[in-house]
Formats: C-alpha cells, sequence, structure tokens
C-alpha cells in the first residue's frame, strides 16, 4: 500500500504468500466464489504489470504473474465456449462439504473482493474473458513500438516498456502452465481436465493462435525498432532491449508449442543427430502460414541480429541469444506450411544467406586478431549457429539445397568454421601440453564440431544423391567433394595429434579416466569419427592419401619403437614412457580412422565393401587405378605392421611397448576388412556397372586371396600363443577366424588349405586333454606327439596355447568347426572329425571314467581343472551352428549329455562349475533345439531335468537374493552377474519350450514329440527355479525380463498345469505376477498381465484354482484389487491397456458378487459421493451381465464379447481417469 520500495523480509514474505495463495486456490478452487477467484486473478495480473518494478520487486511480480497464469488455466474451460465441462473435478470435496465451506467463506470473500477493487494504488482491471485477456496484451505490448515509431521517446518511457515486458511474461507463463512445460506444482485435477485444456487452447481463436499473432505483430515491431535505432545511431534503454528479449522468448515458446498433446497428431519430429536435436523438425499448421512463412521477414531478424551482437554485453548478449533461438526454431520449419516448392525455396535461401552472413563474422573473427577475440561470446553462439546448419540441411536437405546460389558458399562455410575449430582446438591442447582439464573452450569447440559432422552425414547420405538425382545430384556430389572433402584430412591430423597429446600427458602425470567415463569418452569419439568418414568417403582417393602419408611417417617409430622392446623394459620401473605412450595412440587412431573409412560396421548382415569405396573405384571413374592401389598400400601397410608386431611379441611377450590394444585394434580392422574384400564376388553389388568395381577383383584371385587369409591365420596364430593372457586380443582373434569361416564354402576351401590354420587345428587337437596347471613333461609330451604326426609345433607355442583361458580355447574350436565343415572333396572332414571333435570326447571320457572309479577325487584340483576345460571345449562344439549338414553337432553331443549333467551331483556347490554346465545346456537348446529327433530331444530333456534338480536342490537353500535399494549402477551391474547363473537356468527353460512350437509347425513328423513331454520338462524346471525367485531378484533387468518371459509363455499357454502346482509354488509365483504387471519394463508387465488372465480363463473353463479357493478364497479378489489400484488407476495403464482389460475381465466373472465387493472397497478411494457415482456407474456399464456370462460360456459369442469388451473397457479407463486427480 506504500509507494516506497520493499526490504529483503518484505521482498520474501510476499514471494511465499503468493506461492501459498496458488496453492491453497487452486487445491480448494471450487469452494471459492466465481467472482473472488476472477477478482483474485485480475488482481495479481495488475499487481505483475504495474509499475516499474521498483515498488514491487520483479520476483514478486513475476510471481504474481505465474498464479495469475495458473489461475487462467485453471479457469479456462469454464472461460471458453465449450463451457464448463471437464472442470468440475472439486478435488475430493465432496457437494455438502463445498456448500458449507461457500457459506461460510462467503462474507469473508466478498470482503477482500472489495479490498481488491477499492486498493488505492493497484486497482485490478478486470478481464471478463479470454479475448479481453489477449486485448489487453496486444495493447500493452504494441504501446511502446507505437510510441517509438510516432517519436512518442518509449525508449525512455521506462514504465510503458516494463508493463508490456511483463505482459510479455504473463503469456510466456500462461503457454508452459497449459502447455505442461512449467514445473509450478499440482492443480489437483485429473489428468483427462489437462488434456482438454491443452486441446481447447490450440483449437480456439483467443488461444495459441492469438498468441502467435500478437508475438509475430510484437516482433515485427521489435524487428523495425532495432533496425530504425542502427539506422539513426539511436541508444535503446536497458528496458527496451528487455522487452524485445521477452518478446523473442514468448515467439520462441508459440512456435515450440507441442500440437496434439495426447491426442493421435504429432507436429514434432525428433531425429537422433548426435548433436543432440540437430535433426530437429518442427511442422506447424497450415494456419500459420501467413504469420511464418515469411522470408523478407527472416532476413530483417538476421540483420537485426548481426546488429545486436556487435554490441553483445548485458541486456544485448541476452537478446543475442534469444534471437538465435528464435533462428534454431525457424531454421526447423517443415511440412504443409508451405504454399509451394517455390515458397519453400525462398524461405531456405532468406535462411542460408543469413546464417552464411553470420558464420562469415564468426570465421573472420577467429582467424583475425586474437587479442580481440573473445571467446566466451564465441562459444554459444558458434554452438548455435552450427547447430542452425544441421538443422537446415534436415529441413531442406541436399535436394533443395543445392538449387541455392548460395549451396556452394553454405559449403565452404561449413568447410572454413570446421576447419577453424579444429585448428583452435589443437592449438589449445598444445598449449595446455595434452591436459584435458586444463583446455580452455574444448567442449563447446567439440559440441559445434558435431553439430557440423552432422550436416556433413545428412548431406553425404542423401539418398537423392543416389538415386534418381540425375545430373543435378551428380554436380551437388562434385560439390561436396570438393568444398567439404578437404576438412577430413584435416580431421585425422588434428585428431591424432591431440590424441597424442592427451595420452601423452596422462602416462607422464599417471592419470587415468575412470571407467564409466572412459566409456562415454569412447563412445562419443567413436560416433565422431563414423561422422567424419563421410567426409572422407565424398573423396575416396585424397582421404586414402591423407591417411597415408601419416601412416607413412608413423610406421617408422613404430618400427623403433618395437625393436627397442626386444630383451628390455621401457623404464626402470618396467612401465611405459610418455613419448612411447603417445606413439602408440597416434598409431591407434589412424587404424580406427582407416577402418572407418574403408568399412562398415555389418554386424548381423552380410559383410560389404562401403557403398563409396565401390563407387570410387568404377572403371568409369578415372581415378579408380590409384584408388585401388591406395587402398591396397593402405591394407598392406597395416599387415605389415600387425605381422612385425607379432614377430616381437613371439620374442619377448611382456613388454607394454608392444601394446595389446594396438593389436586388439588391428584385428578390429581385419575382422571387418576381411570377410567382406577376401574373394567378394560382383554379384553381391548388383548389376548396373558397380559390379565391375575394381576393388572388388583386388582379393578375389586365389593367388590374393590365399595370401590375405594365410596372413590372418597366422596373425590369430601367434596371438593365441604368444598372448594368451590378453583377453580383448583372444577375443578379436577367434573372432576373425570365425567370420571369415562364415563367409560361405568358397572361403572355407581355402582356409582348410592354410599351413597355419592346420597348425591351429593340430594344437587343439594335441592339448585337447591339457589344463592351465599341466606340467612341463605333459607339453613336452605333446609337442612329441604332434612331431610324431607330422605337425610342427614348438613347446613355447604349445605352452602359450594351454595357457589361454577355457572360454578362449571353445572359441578357437567353434572357429576350427565351421572352416572344416565342409564335406566333399575340398572339405575337412578328416580336421572336422579326428582333428577337433574326437579330442575332446576322448578327454570327457577319460575324465568321467576317472571320476567314477575313483581314480581321482572329484574335488580334486586337477580335476576341477579338467572338468572346465571339458565343459567349456563342449560349449565351443555347441556354438558351432554355422555348419551345413547340422546334425552332426547333436550326434555327436547327445550321447554325452547325461555324463555333462551329472557333473552336477559332483560341483554342484561350485558356482563356477554350475554356471558352466548351465550355459552349455542353454547354448546347446537356442541353437540346435529346432533339428533335434524325438530321442536327441528326450536326451536333453532328461538332462536338464537332473541338471536343474540338482542344482536348485543345492543352490535354493544355500543362497539368499537381497537387493540393496540404494546402490550405485557399477554395483548392480557387479551384483547381476553373480546371479547370471540363474539367469542362464531361466534362458535354458526358454529355449526348450520353444521345441513345442517348432514341432507343431513342422511338416514332417521325425523330429515331432508329444507336447505333453515338453511341457512336463518345462514345468519340472519351473518348479526347480521357482524357490530361487525373490522380489530382490526381480530387481535387476535381465533376469526379470527372462523371468517373466517364461513365465508369461507358460501362464498363457499351460495354465492348467500352473494350477496344479502345490500353494507353497503357485503362491510365490502369483505373486511375481503381481508384482510384475505394475513394473515400469511393459514387456514384464503385459508378460504379467497375461499370466494371470490365463489363469483366470483356465478357472473358468476347468475350475483348475478350485483346491487353491477352497483353502485361500481370496486369491481372485487379491488379483482384481492390485490390479485396479496399482494399474487401472494408474498413469502407467495407457502402454499396457489392453491386457489389463483382458486380464480384468476373466477375473470379474469367477464370481460377480465378490468382484461387486472389490468395487464398493475401492470406491471409498475417490472421496465424494458424486465421483463414487460416477465410478460405480461406470463399472456396472463396463461389466454387463449380458457380457460376462457369453464370456463365461465360451465359442464364437465369448471371442466376440472379448472384442467388445476391449473397446468399452478403454473408454472406462477413460471415464475413471477424468474424475482421477493427480496429486
Amino acid at each position: 500500500t506504500t509507494a516506497t520500495a520493499m526490504n529483503a523480509s518484505d521482498e520474501e514474505l510476499c514471494f511465499h504468500c503468493v506461492g501459498g495463495l496458488r496453492y491453497v486456490m487452486l487445491h480448494k478452487w471450487l469452494t471459492y466464489a466465481a467472482d473472488f477467484r476472477d477478482t483474485t486473478r485480475d488482481w495479481l495480473v495488475t499487481l505483475g504489470l504495474c509499475g516499474d518494478g521498483r515498488v514491487i520487486p520483479r520476483t514478486v511480480a513475476n510471481a504474481c504473474l505465474g498464479c495469475a497464469a495458473s489461475l487462467w488455466k485453471r479457469g479456462w474451460l469454464s472461460s471458453s465456449n465449450n463451457g464448463a465441462s471437464g472442470s468440475n473435478s472439486d478435488g475430493g470435496v465432496s457437494g455438502e462439504q463445498k456448500a458449507a465451506v461457500m457459506v461460510e467463506n462467503a462474507e469473508a470473500q466478498a470482503h477482500l473482493v472489495g479490498m481488491m477493487m477499492s486498493h488505492a494504488q493497484h486497482r485490478p482491471s478486470r478481464v471478463a474473458s479470454q479475448g479481453e485477456l489477449f486485448q489487453l496484451a496486444e495493447s500493452l505490448m504494441s504501446r511502446p513500438f507505437a510510441s517509438a515509431a510516432g517519436g512518442g521517446g518509449a525508449f525512455n518511457d521506462t514504465s510503458t516498456v516494463y508493463t508490456a515486458t511483463q505482459a510479455s511474461a504473463l503469456l510466456i507463463n500462461l503457454l508452459g502452465e497449459i502447455g505442461g512445460t512449467s514445473n509450478s506444482g499440482a492443480y489437483n485435477l485429473p489428468l483427462e481436465a489437462h488434456r482438454r485444456i491443452h486441446s481447447d487452447f490450440e483449437a480456439v481463436s483467443n488461444g495459441l493462435d492469438a498468441t502467435l499473432h500478437l508475438s509475430m505483430t510484437c516482433l515485427g515491431g521489435a524487428v523495425r525498432t532495432l533496425t530504425d535505432a542502427r539506422t539513426n545511431q539511436q541508444d535503446i534503454g536497458e528496458g527496451m532491449i528487455g522487452l524485445c528479449a521477452s518478446i523473442v522468448a514468448l515467439t520462441v515458446e508459440t512456435l515450440s508449442w507441442e500440437f496434439g498433446a495426447g491426442s493421435s497428431r504429432s507436429s514434432f519430429v525428433l531425429g537422433e543427430g548426435r548433436g543432440g536435436g540437430a535433426a530437429t523438425v518442427i511442422r506447424p499448421p497450415e494456419r500459420w502460414r501467413e504469420s511464418i512463412v515469411r522470408p523478407d521477414f527472416l532476413g530483417a531478424v538476421f540483420t537485426v541480429y548481426t546488429a545486436v551482437r556487435d554490441k553483445a554485453d548485458g541486456k544485448n548478449k541476452e537478446l543475442s541469444h534469444k534471437i538465435r533461438q528464435l533462428l534454431l526454431i525457424l531454421s526447423s520449419v517443415s511440412g504443409i506450411i508451405y504454399e509451394n516448392r517455390e515458397q519453400r525455396q525462398a524461405y531456405a535461401g532468406f535462411l542460408v544467406d543469413g546464417c552464411l552472413n553470420v558464420l562469415a563474422l564468426l570465421h573472420q573473427e577467429a582467424i583475425g586478431d586474437g587479442s580481440t577475440y573473445d571467446e566466451s561470446l564465441a562459444e554459444t553462439e558458434t554452438v548455435d549457429l552450427c547447430g542452425m546448419v544441421a538443422r537446415i540441411v534436415a529441413t531442406f536437405h541436399i535436394e533443395g539445397l543445392c538449387e541455392l546460389p548460395s549451396f556452394g558458399n553454405l559449403l565452404g562455410a561449413v568447410a572454413a568454421v570446421g576447419n577453424d575449430l579444429l585448428q583452435k582446438s589443437l592449438s589449445e591442447c598444445e598449449r595446455a601440453k595434452g591436459d584435458i582439464d586444463d583446455m580452455e573452450g574444448i567442449e563447446w569447440r567439440r559440441e559445434a564440431l558435431s553439430h557440423l559432422l552432422d550436416a556433413a552425414v545428412l548431406l553425404a547420405d542423401d539418398p537423392w544423391l543416389l538415386g534418381g538425382g540425375g545430373d543435378a545430384a551428380r554436380a551437388s556430389e562434385a560439390a561436396l567433394a570438393t568444398y567439404l572433402s578437404p576438412l577430413y584430412g584435416t580431421y585425422i591430423s588434428v585428431r591424432t595429434r591431440m590424441a597424442s597429446l592427451e595420452e601423452h600427458y596422462a602416462t607422464l602425470n599417471s592419470e587415468d579416466l575412470d571407467e564409466i567415463r572412459e566409456e562415454i569418452s569412447e563412445v562419443a569419439a567413436e560416433e565422431e569419427m563414423v561422422a567424419a568418414s563421410s567426409l572422407g568417403r565424398l573423396n575416396v582417393p585424397a582421404a586414402v592419401a591423407s591417411l597415408s602419408a601419416l601412416l607413412n611417417d608413423c610406421l617408422p617409430r613404430l618400427k623403433t619403437l618395437f625393436e627397442a622392446a626386444i630383451g628390455s623394459v621401457s623404464t626402470p620401473e618396467g612401465g611405459i614412457s610418455p613419448d612411447a605412450a603417445a606413439l602408440l595412440e597416434e598409431a591407434r587412431l589412424l587404424v580406427v580412422c582407416i577402418t572407418h573409412l574403408l568399412t562398415d560396421d555389418n554386424v548381423g548382415e552380410a559383410p560389404m565393401i562401403p557403398e563409396a569405396i565401390i563407387r570410387a573405384s568404377r572403371p568409369d571413374d578415372k581415378n579408380s587405378d590409384s584408388t585401388v592401389a591406395a587402398v591396397g598400400l593402405v591394407v598392406t601397410s597395416l599387415m605389415q605392421l600387425a605381422e612385425y608386431q607379432a614377430s616381437m611379441v613371439a620374442a619377448n611377450t611382456s613388454d607394454p611397448r608392444l601394446s595389446p590394444l594396438l593389436s586388439k585394434t588391428m584385428l578390429w580392422f581385419f575382422n571387418r576388412w576381411a570377410p567382406a574384400y577376401i574373394l567378394a564376388t560382383s554379384l553381391e553389388y548388383g548389376r548396373d556397372g558397380q559390379s565391375h568395381s575394381r576393388i572388388v577383383g583386388a582379393w578375389s584371385s586365389q593367388e590374393s586371396a590365399s595370401s590375405a587369409i594365410n596372413f590372418c591365420s597366422t596373425l590369430c596364430l601367434h596371438y593365441h600363443c604368444y598372448w594368451p593372457q590378453e583377453k580383448q586380443v583372444q577375443e578379436a582373434a577367434s573372432l576373425l577366424s570365425l567370420n571369415l569361416a562364415k563367409r560361405g564354402t568358397t572361403m572355407r576351401s581355402v582356409m582348410i588349405k592354410c599351413s597355419s590354420l592346420a597348425k591351429l587345428a593340430a594344437m587343439h587337437t594335441f592339448t585337447a586333454s591339457l589344463c592351465h596347471n599341466c606340467a612341463s613333461t605333459e607339453v613336452a609330451a605333446a609337442t612329441a606327439n604332434a612331431h610324431a604326426a607330422g605337425r610342427d609345433l614348438s613347446e613355447d607355442m604349445v605352452r602359450g596355447y594351454c595357457r589361454l583361458p577355457y572360454a578362449d580355447r571353445a572359441n578357437i574350436l567353434t572357429g576350427l568347426l565351421v572352416a572344416s565343415s565342409d564335406v566333399g572333396e575340398q572339405g575337412g572332414g578328416s580336421m572336422f572329425n579326428e582333428g577337433c571333435l574326437l579330442p575332446v570326447q576322448n578327454s570327457f571320457s577319460s575324465l568321467v571314467q576317472a571320476i567314477h572309479s575313483k581314480q581321482i577325487q572329484a574335488h580334486n584340483v586337477n580335476a576341477k581343472e579338467m572338468t572346465c576345460l571339458c565343459i567349456e571345449l563342449y560349449r565351443g562344439i555347441a556354438k558351432a551352428s554355422d555348419i551345413p549338414d547340422i546334425e552332426r553337432i547333436p550326434r555327436f553331443i547327445t550321447p554325452s549329455l547325461q555324463a555333462l549333467s551329472d557333473l552336477m551331483v559332483h560341483y554342484v556347490d561350485d558356482l563356477t562349475i554350475c554356471e558352466l554346465l548351465l550355459r552349455f545346456f542353454r547354448d546347446y537348446a537356442e541353437r540346435f533345439i529346432s533339428v533335434l529327433d524325438r530321442d536327441q530331444c528326450l536326451a536333453l530333456f532328461h538332462a536338464s531335468s537332473s541338471l536343474l534338480k540338482s542344482y536348485s536342490g543345492h543352490h535354493c537353500k544355500s543362497r539368499a537374493v537381497v537387493k540393496i535399494a540404494a546402490s550405485r549402477l557399477e554395483e548392480d551391474l557387479e551384483e547381476e552377474q553373480s546371479y547370471s547363473d540363474i539367469l542362464c537356468a531361466i534362458s535354458l527353460l526358454i529355449h526348450l519350450g520353444t521345441k513345442d512350437f517348432i514341432d507343431i509347425c513342422s511338416t514332417t513328423n521325425a523330429s515331432t514329440m508329444g507336447s505333453n513331454q515338453v511341457t512336463d520338462m518345462i514345468f519340472f524346471g519351473l518348479q526347480q527355479i521357482l524357490p530361487l525367485m525373490s522380489q530382490g531378484l526381480l530387481q535387476f533387468p535381465a533376469l526379470c525380463t527372462n523371468y517373466f518371459s517364461l513365465v508369461g509363455f507358460m501362464m498363457d499357454t499351460y495354465p492348467d498345469k500352473v494350477c496344479a502346482l502345490p500353494f507353497d509354488l503357485f503362491n510365490p509365483l502369483l505373486e511375481s505376477m503381481l508384482f510384475g504387471m505394475s513394473h515400469n519394463d511393459t514387456f514384464v508387465a503385459k508378460s504379467s498381465l497375461r499370466g494371470i488372465a490365463g489363469l483366470a480363463r483356465e478357472h473358468l473353463k476347468s475350475k483348475a484354482l478350485s483346491i487353491h479357493l477352497a483353502q485361500h478364497a481370496d486369491i481372485v479378489d487379491k488379483c482384481s484389487t492390485r490390479l485396479l489400484h496399482e494399474v487401472v488407476f494408474q498413469p502407467i495403464i495407457w502402454d499396457r491397456l489392453e491386457p489389463a482389460g483382458m486380464a480384468l475381465l476373466p477375473l470379474a466373472t469367477i464370481d460377480m458378487g465378490r468382484f461387486g465387493v472389490v468395487v464398493t472397497t475401492l470406491s471409498s478411494q475417490f472421496g465424494s459421493a458424486e465421483n463414487i457415482q460416477r465410478f460405480q456407474a461406470a463399472f456396472q456399464s463396463l461389466m454387463q451381465p449380458q457380457v460376462v456370462q457369453k464370456v463365461a460360456s465360451g465359442g464364437y459369442e465369448g471371442r466376440m464379447n472379448r472384442l467388445k469388451f476391449k473397446a468399452a473397457f478403454e473408454e472406462f479407463v477413460k471415464e475413471v481417469h477424468s474424475f482421477l486427480v493427480l496429486t
């Protein structure tokens, strides 16, 4: 009431009073008279708009506007033409209570209305409708610009400008509240009411459209004012700058509106750009065309931005940031808003021209006088402008952009800015000497570069360039190669140099990232290099030449380093010097870049040479010969490097300068290169002339293919024998052999002739009975046996092979089996049987006989080692499913299944061996269950039964699974790994259960067995697993998903057997499904709901639950209550709507009387009598007796009525949620 400014304590008090007022009014909305609500709302608007921020501080004024916006939203439907429907939720207050409170407070409300209306300084301006609200806002917001245009001195009228700024803030708050982006608190309204308000606001003229019209009108005024001020060299006050920034923010909020929330429409398409939304596309409605698609106005906005950025300090800095946000939004506009292609092209042209002008300024500043370069201002501007380039490319595509006169300039600007970013990053890295924490601006430069790389990928990989673009596409492709490809050479030179410096610093200071940060950094770098490879593929010869130059510079230094490792250590402490670490990292990164340029990640697909490499080596390309030669030279250089390093490893296995990480990276390259390039055929690349690409034939002759394959086999053999404990190297080496063998008969026929592969097979043959702890005499004996058989093996190699982890020896065996699997003259039948399978069988038979005859104690260390080895080797055989005549594997394994299962009896208390056995049976069932005949299936089922019985009998008693709620991610993953044996057991049952469906679909009866035999086995196994499952164990995602996959399938398919389970097993199974139906994983929830539905339907059909219900009558009631309370009445219902309804219907049908009691009990939670009545009426409409009766009787009418119920249930959920209050 005073004209003096508030002190700090009064300001804080008023701020919290506004917050309290908001909470009380929203939660007790209907207990207040409409006149009191409207007067309070309008008075808050008056307080927020009045003055210049001195009497009422801006914090309090903004709080008043935020509260007023909330009150406007709460009464929006009652103020619109739609009436008050949907807004009558009383928030849990009964009609009688509401009437009593209103009568009780009527006098106080009238008194407060009088006080507000007669306030001396701040009398409210009454606003009777939504239209009047926007009229008020328009008059206030446009007044400063009208005065400025007429010379009224608005620049100095702080009160007018302040009021206009606050009016803009009111609309921003209203958009946030109705759009759902504000986190201001609860409305005590059901979700349906929020959706209806949202829908009404975007549909009526006095809503979103009015906001857009007002914001664009005022934005035009702001642009004119700022342009005139620049022309007349007139200073603009901070208040006017703040008003312009607020109007721009309002425009951004309006254009960012998410249309159709809760409906089927969608106006936003979010891409997966690596830059975090770089590929966002906005599709406004057609009716906004006149407001948004104004190319000349767009040019004016860029002009204003250029003027504002020259004085980017204080308020100008905020305004320039807001304008960039607006330009980012306008760069993303797409869809039907454009009337025709010409209008779209004109709009794109103004965007590109404006963006180019700003990018040119950025480039000049970056290469200009360093003393005047303000990095703090350049940071956000560069990131936003690069993001704008990416959005323009994502919106208009190269097909539209290539027609613009400024297309070449755009590409040149991308290359220039990218080059600036890279060079600045390198300079900063050199200044900080590789210390990442000391580098300034490195993060924002990487973000900006990622936007440019996103744009380059969208341009280079656009399908239009390859299909149907004609001459325009070829010209565009040439332009891309001319402007953008040189950036690739800069990128790889800068990135390798920076990586070298960073590694030098980390080694010098003994610093290392933690595992999580290192993994994140590695993934980000990998994505960046994949994107950069698109630049290189624009001009393959130039890219390969750049890489070759760097590689040729690195190789001599690497060889010198490797030579120094012979017979010495790198430092007195046995570590590695910073210079050596830097060199190795430089080499590794070069190999990574070569890999991404020359190969694609073809996991799960047939390995193929990249399309860009194929096109660059076509005969009609004048550089095709030089391209093929350059690619061959790079590959040969890598082969020579790998060969030289492997030979050094054989001489000195322990020196870290030989770098297992570099070896793993080179093996990664060969894993992607060899299957794609060696013995490639023209048929794989079409018949349009590309099939004659010269690169296809580079390694397709017998001589070149044999040489390359022999190199790969020899390299793998050396790594297996001399670096047995380097896990990642071993995995990559065994994978290389397998990937080559899986490429087909032609590849295998060449592999089988390689001496190195024969030596590797001999290594397996003569060491199949040698464990890690084998004696030197055993190694010597194995070597002698190999010599006697004509195989030249050295003791060192045999000893190293025996030190391999058993899992790696199993992987090697898998590759050998696939490589020698062809039958016939060119096949390797002898190697397959005598060389691979027979030694494993002999070793296992000797072990089993020794244990049974008590020649060796089962728990003897040697016996355990041999057991682990044999199980892993059998598992390696079980993974060889990529062979012709696949039935050979089951014929070999089946006789040994029971003996393998019996090992569980001896080693049930050894969790390592238990898990190995479970993994073997799981892998065998997964890969071969479809081809097993009846006898083989029975053998597998019997062995699995005894295995699971022994396993469960011990572990369900000895292991307590407790999930700690507050634990870190690493601890969760580690703890989940400790229960991987249970996961294996569940997966085994899942794979065994598929046999029934395979037999049903089979066209022959050769492998068919009775359904009961399958289900009996699965339920026997399920009974063994159930005692291990607990709420704690179900907290682990992988275990939970697999468990419910098994349970949901069995409950839905064979509910009769579940109902027959003893209650001490049935109850925990039911509890686990009740737990799963509200799980956040929809797969788990749907599996649980289908399982419950299967139980209920089975009881309706055969009264299968009668025995359990006789002793526990509340089983069905508990299911119904929890289903309604935890699923149907919760927001999660929408992603599991159908299975929830199909579970509720049979549960209710079992006993409608008891279900009615459940409904009556639950209805009490709705508070008011009106809501209770609506709830019960909705249930009566849903559960119509004739529908329920026909569902219970089954048959055709039962199925048809279930379909009707499905639609009715959706309407029921919508009705109930329309008066369920969100708290």
